[in-house]
């Protein structure tokens, strides 16, 4: 699975909040790939994050709150999506994310020079969603969380960093997901017109 980095015209987001948008794409709709298929592989993309050590093991129960915690986030992103928006959202998934963040824990630190910072040091996996969720919490605070978005390719369905200034953006990458949609509709238009 390609990392978000790898993908053209992404920009990241600020504020460590790209690891968020890293963790909503750990699965690939168009592949059929999810790097969260087993407790070994969600410890390898973590470790790969540099958000875990690589000492510690996880279970299917860790596994499965972070299946959990990836849907409740992207139902939230998706519902900054104009091709989503008013869909409801999955109110289910949303309310998981209050029951995970109970147990979540993360820990702030202090640099020398006063700079303030989440610890990336996970004991366990609560500490890793009470980083992810941390993540979250301030970049609503500074109003960044609602630029993150889900791709309106419905085949694609990435999560991206809307960087445009009007913060319109559908697509994850226009040269990929926007010109395919752009022309599929102006196929389907001058069908219409035949």
């Amino acid at each position: 699975m390609q990392r978000a980095k790898d993908w053209p015209g992404d920009k990241s987001a600020p504020d460590g909040l790209q690891l968020v948008v890293n963790f909503l794409n750990t699965v690939d709709h168009e592949a059929g790939t999810d790097a969260l298929a087993s407790p070994a592989t969600l410890a390898t993309w973590l470790e790969q994050q540099g958000v875990f050590s690589p000492a510690t093991e996880l279970s299917e129960s860790d596994r499965r709150r972070a299946l959990a915690a990836r849907a409740g986030l992207w139902a939230v992103a998706a519902d900054h999506s104009t091709a989503y928006r008013n869909q409801g959202g999955d109110r289910d998934a949303i309310a998981q994310l209050d029951t995970l963040a109970a147990t979540a824990v993360t820990t702030m630190r202090f640099d020398a020079d006063g700079t303030g910072r989440l610890a990336a040091t996970a004991k366990d996996f609560d500490q890793v969603l009470g980083h992810l969720f941390a993540l979250v919490v301030f970049a609503q605070r500074a109003g960044h969380w609602s630029r993150v978005k889900v791709c309106a390719n419905s085949a694609c369905r990435r999560a991206f960093w809307d960087a445009s200034n009007n913060r319109g953006g559908k697509w994850c990458a226009v040269r990929r997901c926007g010109n395919k949609l752009k022309a599929r509709t102006a196929r389907s238009a001058m069908r219409r017109w035949r």
